[in-house]
């Protein structure tokens, strides 16, 4: 039986000390039936002359394409989308990498499980400085099978480097390239809705992400801004979801107000609580989720800040 090509769109710019991992991470895979298409966003490194040496090494399983000039991240993803002809695709950024058996056992889900329009699975997260390991995906975001309003309203707790989708189902137009972060959020819910509705759960861990000081989840406010902008998106795509997507945006509406709090901005803070807890009434505990869930990550990290809480609770000069 001729096994289902997978196409790993490997998008990167600038990360000539990660890149060389990534690509061998992805055309080491035991999978026979793969495409690897790297795309550098006209990086000013030494990325350019890595990548075409590893060509050169595996002309059979890997491809690149060189950016003339810098077109953003958005943009280099659904380039990479058009060079990337398999069944399934699975994503891969040039400063992480897959771990051994990845694709044979998310294809081997995949084909198992045809209802299934997107899989994902636990990833370990670990210092790039020390190489130590920060925690285990699922054990700080949560995990498990479901459905478009579960992703709306808990926002994207799927890490974009877990899934493996059929490509069949990629909205048009791709990612949003106006949406500096959270985009992935927002092409996983269009993708969920172009399938049947669903996403599953692999419990194994398959890769590894890198936290490093240019890591986008660091910035706050790319951050804040761009899934608010998600979430008014979503209203408008998918009023039927309006419920969900308010509870989404309360969580959002809390960390600023977490923010505000740093910041000794009071009263911007109370009023961000305010607006918060009218959105979800009468279930006004849900304002605490994530608050909860960060205690509850700090009392079994027993309260060393990783950079992620670092980062929310450090002042912007």
């Amino acid at each position: 039986m001729t096994l289902p090509k997978v196409s790993i769109p490997i998008t990167s710019f600038n990360q000539e000390k990660y890149i060389k991992q990534a690509v061998l991470s992805a055309v080491m895979q035991d999978y026979d039936n793969l495409q690897v298409v790297a795309c550098d966003d006209g990086s000013s490194d030494n990325s350019k002359n890595i990548l075409l040496d590893l060509e050169n090494k595996y002309p059979d399983r890997l491809e690149v394409h060189i950016n003339e000039k810098t077109i953003g991240s958005g943009r280099n993803r659904n380039l990479s989308f058009s060079y990337s002809n398999g069944k399934y695709i699975a994503f891969l950024d040039g400063d992480d990498y897959f771990l051994p058996g990845k694709i044979n056992k998310q294809v081997e889900f995949m084909e198992s499980h045809p209802n299934c329009a997107l899989s994902y699975h636990d990833i370990e997260v670990f210092y790039d400085a020390t190489n130590q390991k920060i925690f285990n995906w699922k054990d700080r975001f949560g995990f498990g099978d479901g459905n478009i309003q579960k992703l709306i309203e808990r926002g994207n707790y799927i890490c974009a480097l877990s899934t493996m989708f059929r490509k069949k189902f990629i909205p048009e137009g791709g990612f949003l390239e106006t949406l500096a972060g959270g985009a992935d959020w927002l092409f996983f819910i269009n993708l969920i809705n172009n399938g049947n509705g669903e996403f599953c759960y692999i419990d194994d861990v398959l890769a590894k992400y890198r936290r490093h000081s240019s890591n986008i989840t660091l910035n706050w406010n790319v951050k804040l801004n761009s899934q608010f902008k998600g979430v008014e998106l979503i209203k408008e795509v998918y009023p039927e979801y309006k419920k969900e997507a308010d509870r989404r945006k309360s969580d959002l509406l809390v960390i600023q107000a977490i923010i505000n709090f740093r910041d000794k901005k009071y009263i911007e803070m109370v009023s961000l609580l305010k607006e918060s807890l009218i959105l979800v009434f009468p279930k006004i505990w849900r304002v605490f989720r994530i608050p909860f869930r960060e205690l509850m990550f700090l009392i079994r990290k027993r309260g060393t800040l990783d950079p992620l809480l670092e980062s929310l609770f450090q002042s912007e000069k």
